[in-house]
């Protein structure tokens, strides 16, 4: 047996180890715990794309847009997830889930805020550019949370795929329907 057979199976052992280095097996009391917080980041990273559905429209149209370039701001936060949830994906061998699912939120969290001062511009074009590049940006950021929060919980988490799987689709489901509602409360609700 040459000495490169040898090493071969040292060297992708470490070389796994070096890539998981940051997602550790965790207590048995803390999966659920790990579990029920990327769901939750999940859950908020999702449903901040939907609070804007039931009063962005007047608020565009009040901005001088029209009906179609609604349509085009809410199309680049999904358009945007299309394009980088593979690039995340395959980035992810690289870069630790854990690094990338903080970036995420953090790409998420200061776009929706920054998303809230859209009406200070006063120029219809670039309301609308600015609309449509934040809008994207959140969506690069939940494809970012996405992507590693899920294969956290697929490594780590010791519960099987489907209910991992299971689990993300319900509280995506739930958290489009939870954010409209809820940004249809908060915009009607007093200062």
């Amino acid at each position: 047996m040459s000495s490169d057979q040898e090493l071969k199976p040292l060297v992708l052992k470490e070389t796994e180890k070096a890539r998981d280095n940051d997602i550790a097996e965790p207590k048995p009391d803390r999966k659920y715990a790990m579990l029920i917080t990327l769901l939750f980041l999940q859950f908020v990273s999702r449903a901040a794309d939907t609070m804007i559905y039931p009063f962005y429209p007047d608020k565009a149209l009040s901005e001088g847009l029209n009906m179609a370039d609604v349509g085009v701001v809410y199309a680049a936060y999904d358009i945007s997830r299309f394009i980088t949830s593979p690039l995340f994906g395959s980035i992810l061998l690289k870069w630790p889930p854990k690094s990338m699912c903080i970036v995420g939120t953090a790409i998420t969290g200061i776009t929706s805020v920054a998303f809230g001062y859209m009406e200070r511009l006063e120029s219809r074009d670039w309301f609308l550019a600015m609309c449509v590049i934040l809008r994207a940006l959140a969506g690069t950021g939940s494809a970012m949370i996405s992507i590693a929060s899920t294969s956290i919980l697929l490594k780590a988490s010791g519960f099987q795929s489907n209910t991992i799987i299971g689990l993300a689709e319900v509280v995506t489901g739930f958290s489009f329907a939870f954010g409209a509602a809820l940004g249809g409360f908060l915009y009607e609700s007093p200062p």
